[in-house]
């Protein structure tokens, strides 16, 4: 499964967040914390490639939110 996948590669938090009656759309939330912005905005956009790269679909939206303390 391609959250697993993604879970697995990238050590970071998967979770399908909408659209779960969906068979034909998939909505994951992924998740990473560090101590510096640049490394974690690198590791997400990594991510972003490695679904588009994973040749099941197409990645339609992509949106990064900052959460500081």
């Amino acid at each position: 499964m391609l959250r697993d996948r993604i879970r697995n590669r990238f050590k970071v938090a998967v979770a399908e967040v909408a659209d779960q009656d969906s068979w034909d759309f998939l909505s994951l939330g992924v998740a990473a914390v560090g101590p510096d912005r640049l490394p974690i905005d690198q590791l997400l956009r990594n991510v972003a490639s490695a679904i588009e790269d994973a040749g099941v679909g197409e990645l339609i939206d992509e949106e990064l939110i900052v959460q500081r303390p």
